[in-house]
């Protein structure tokens, strides 16, 4: 009878990994990696989109503040468009529609009844990303859009019913 010979490997030794194996570990790895970079760059892209509409709204409402303060006779609210001008990074432009007249009868302080109407403007004010303002066909520059009416009520006291 032949005698075997196995080589068997001592106790005391630890095989270790095989390449294969640390090549997959490093693949999984590499795959979490990339996967992470990927979210963090989609947050860097969604904090920029907020803030360019936190900037929006603010240019918005600075120039509705500024519009609102003047009187009803502005040239800056005469009909029509206004074009855009730069506040910072952004272009703020505004159109102004103005409306017909409102009718009402109202009461004077002895009871009469007086004729009055009411005029107003429709004012839309918009914020732009670049000079083209209301020129930009496409409206790819447009950010921001917001509307109010200012109004400006006439007695007439000529007009008694």
């Amino acid at each position: 009878m032949e005698s075997e010979h196995r080589h068997t490997l001592p106790s005391t030794v630890n095989p270790g990994f095989t390449v294969i194996e640390v090549l997959i570990a490093l693949f999984l790895f590499s795959i979490g990696i990339l996967s992470a970079a990927s979210l963090q760059l989609s947050s860097i892209k969604g904090n920029s989109q907020a803030n360019r509409h936190t900037l929006s709204g603010s240019a918005a409402t600075n120039q509705i503040e500024i519009l609102k303060s003047l009187s009803f006779e502005s040239p800056e609210l005469s009909n029509g468009i206004h074009q855009a001008t730069p506040q910072g990074s952004l272009w703020v432009g505004w159109n102004v529609t103005d409306d017909v007249p409102l009718n009402a009868v109202v009461h004077d302080t002895n009871g009469q009844s007086i004729t009055a109407f009411s005029v107003s403007k429709t004012i839309d004010v918009v914020v732009f990303s670049s000079s083209q303002g209301f020129n930009d066909t496409s409206g790819r520059n447009r950010l921001f859009n917001c509307s109010f009416i200012k109004t400006r009520s006439i007695l007439n006291p000529s007009a008694r019913i």
